[in-house]
């Protein structure tokens, strides 16, 4: 199904029936969409109405018509529950999806009420950049560019060379505003926004994650003060798909699914 929000035509979803308590409502992460969360969907459908969406720029949604902060998805997404008449909201979701949970935690007057969140293997606490090889060759052919006797359009190419060979998988696949998107999301820290967050919050994580380190769990659980973690051991940013069984049991012994 669509639906348009803020002018863009959003692709939607909608598994199981409607429950006093709250309804869900799934965000995927970066690079992906709505079915990435389908394991998530089909075990919550069996208790509550679960709503899942493709965020602007993902699989059926319409592609961006310029590039996005994190607070533009979340009103995306703040729009759409208001759209759907949803009053009570239990938000789940996977790493950049984790970025719009923690944004809309922090947002007052909501038109609805936040009743608990899930937090899978979530992006939004920024690291330093490691001084790898990588880094050092990115830095250093940047620099040389830069003092190369040739046009700055010239530079400017070269330079938007260098970032798509060496820098993240993510950013080499995404492409004009998309990419812009990015690289504003990666450089905003969400690590005081945390500290705010009041919902009961269910945090989920793969101790061999890369993306998000287990670090990153660990100041979750920390400073969301009524947080419960659940490590997956072995598997890593994706740990639905890595140990979908260890996943499965987790959500259902939180939300009481027989």
């Amino acid at each position: 199904m669509f639906i348009d929000v803020d002018n863009y035509n959003i692709y939607y979803e909608i598994l199981g029936d409607k429950n006093p308590q709250f309804d869900c409502l799934l965000i995927h992460g970066w690079g992906t969409d709505l079915y990435s969360l389908r394991l998530t969907s089909n075990i919550l459908s069996k208790k509550y109405r679960v709503y899942s969406i493709d965020l602007p720029g993902f699989g059926k949604s319409d592609k961006l018509k310029e590039s996005f902060t994190v607070d533009d998805y979340t009103n995306i997404v703040i729009h759409f529950i208001e759209k759907m008449g949803i009053s009570n909201v239990c938000l789940v979701g996977h790493s950049y999806g984790g970025r719009i949970i923690i944004k809309m935690n922090n947002k007052l007057n909501l038109p609805f009420n936040i009743k608990q969140n899930v937090l899978i293997d979530s992006a939004g606490i920024k690291h330093k950049p490691k001084n790898s090889l990588r880094t050092y060759t990115y830095k250093f052919l940047k620099k040389l560019y830069m003092i190369l006797p040739i046009s700055i359009e010239a530079k400017e190419k070269k330079i938007d060379e260098l970032k798509k060979r060496f820098g993240s998988i993510d950013y080499r696949n995404a492409d004009g505003v998309l990419r812009d998107t990015l690289v504003k999301s990666v450089n905003e820290d969400l690590s005081e926004e945390i500290k705010n967050i009041k919902a009961k919050t269910l945090i989920i994580w793969g101790d061999k994650d890369t993306a998000t380190p287990i670090s990153d769990a660990k100041y979750l659980n920390e400073n969301i003060k009524d947080s419960e973690l659940h490590i997956i051991n072995g598997a890593g940013h994706f740990p639905f798909v890595d140990d979908p069984f260890g996943y499965e049991n987790i959500i259902k012994l939180y939300f009481d699914i027989r």
